[in-house]
């Protein structure tokens, strides 16, 4: 009897052991979910303000250009804002299709994406083997 209570103890403290590997596995896929989200993040907003830095000196540039084109200053950068206004205007009418749909397209693929990866990385099952007699 002392046989059968000594291996159900080892297979408790197995268990807890597996639990507790288990919760700290779950912690450190969710920390690294996390970087990886804040490190895409981090490149997004680098790359929009480096980007929105770029469209306003070009903007800028474009407006001179068509001031000078138009004969006078002030031209250029009302041909240029109204330029603007026109695409915020499109961009406002059509921003499901434009805006909203690729996004939720986009997350939604990610995510399908990263579950097939998960899926791939576990270990199948050992195959059975047949032992011949």
């Amino acid at each position: 009897m002392s046989d059968i209570s000594s291996h159900a103890g080892r297979i408790v403290q197995h268990l807890k052991e597996y639990a507790d590997v288990k919760l700290e596995l779950f912690k450190l896929e969710a920390i690294e979910r996390n970087a990886k989200i804040a490190s895409g993040a981090i490149v997004a907003v680098i790359i929009g303000i480096a980007g929105i830095f770029f469209l306003l000196m070009l903007s800028v540039a474009a407006a001179f250009w068509l001031g000078e084109i138009l004969g006078a200053w002030h031209r250029g950068f009302l041909a240029v804002s109204s330029f603007y206004l026109l695409l915020g205007i499109l961009g406002y009418v059509f921003r499901k299709s434009w805006i909203f749909r690729p996004v939720t397209n986009a997350v939604i693929d990610n995510f399908i994406e990263e579950q097939e990866d998960e899926k791939n990385e576990q270990p199948s099952a050992p195959a059975a083997t047949e032992t011949s007699a």
